[in-house]
């Protein structure tokens, strides 16, 4: 508040209050002190003289009472009711003047001073209604505030009760996974053992097929090895005893069949050979028919020509007996041969 060279304060110069409780009181018409140094209303004396000095007295008014602030700034709408102030306060002074009052410096001060007060009163009420509106305003952001933190606290609340139930059903998957894991490792190694068993019991039977097998192939290659020892031996008997004068012809004559040639006695050893390979193994059926034929040959020549072969001389007659017993023998030989592949 700026004071004038007069020592009066001027309502432009007048400071906004800032804010403060607004309490409304009801004063009846006042007057003010001479002086105009105290701004507390005192009853007006009942003298006549103070009557007559004093001007006709003021309507009511609201007096708001308020403490200052360092920092306010005025309003436009405080210096428009300032002004309407003013403009009363000038009114009343032109009516005063026309009435045949008495103006002198004591109505100017009061004057000055009610303006004053109407625009400090005015200052207030606008203050007071700014700081209303502003608090309102602040009341109702606090509200906002605190429904958005409330939202907030909500969300991040369920937020955090779903992340709570995914956390744990994650744990439960884990849980399952890993005991899942664990039964296929252990399938896998009973797996592996089990193939290596397997493995192991294909390599045994295998190996000992091959064993059997080369033990038979073996035996029946030493079967064919005797029999065709055999054959050989009994072709060279037939080749002895047709080197013997006239034996094996003239048994062949007196049958009345071709004599045999070395060509012939080939084939039918080829056929023979060829007989045995196409077998299935049966080489002691074989070489026993073999020895039946090559023994049956000369008993049944020497059966048949008995008679004959007797008249032409005891020395033919002792070589053909020399040549089946050398014949029986060489049998028993190959029977003995024969037997050697069975053992083994």
């Amino acid at each position: 508040m700026s004071t004038s060279a007069g020592g009066n304060k001027s309502p432009s110069d007048a400071t906004p209050l800032a804010e403060s409780a607004m309490v409304p009181v009801q004063v009846p018409g006042v007057s003010a002190q001479p002086s105009g140094s105290s701004t507390t209303p005192v009853p007006a004396p009942k003298e006549e003289k103070a009557t007559e000095l004093m001007p006709p007295p003021l309507d009511r008014k609201e007096i708001v009472l308020g403490l200052p602030a360092s920092s306010a700034a005025p309003l436009t709408k405080s210096r428009k009711r300032t002004g309407t102030a003013t403009e009363t306060v000038k009114k009343r002074r032109c009516t005063a003047g026309a009435e045949g009052e008495p103006s002198g410096p004591l109505s100017q001060h009061r004057a000055k001073f009610e303006s004053l007060i109407d625009g400090m009163l005015s200052d207030c009420g606008s203050e007071i209604e700014r700081s209303t509106r502003g608090l309102a305003k602040s009341r109702e952001a606090l509200k906002q505030a605190g429904a958005a933190l409330k939202s907030t606290e909500a969300a991040r609340e369920a937020e955090l009760s779903q992340l709570e139930v995914r956390v744990s059903d994650l744990e439960g998957d884990l849980g399952k996974l890993a005991s899942a894991l664990f039964k296929l490792k252990k399938e896998k190694k009973s797996k592996a053992s089990e193939v290596r068993r397997r493995q192991r019991e294909i390599q045994n039977r295998e190996e000992s097929r091959t064993v059997v097998s080369r033990d038979d192939f073996h035996a029946r290659l030493t079967r064919m090895a005797v029999l065709f020892d055999s054959l050989m031996a009994i072709h060279e008997k037939d080749l002895a005893l047709a080197s013997v004068e006239g034996s094996l012809n003239e048994i062949h004559l007196l049958k009345g069949d071709m004599v045999p040639t070395l060509d012939s006695e080939e084939t039918r050893l080829l056929s023979r050979k060829e007989e045995l390979k196409a077998s299935d193994g049966d080489f002691d059926s074989i070489l026993s028919q073999l020895q039946f034929e090559c023994t049956l040959t000369p008993c049944s020549g020497e059966t048949e020509g008995h008679g004959p072969v007797a008249e032409e001389g005891g020395d033919v007659a002792s070589g053909r007996g020399n040549d089946e017993a050398a014949e029986g023998g060489n049998g028993c030989e190959v029977e003995d041969e024969g037997s050697a592949p069975r053992s083994a």
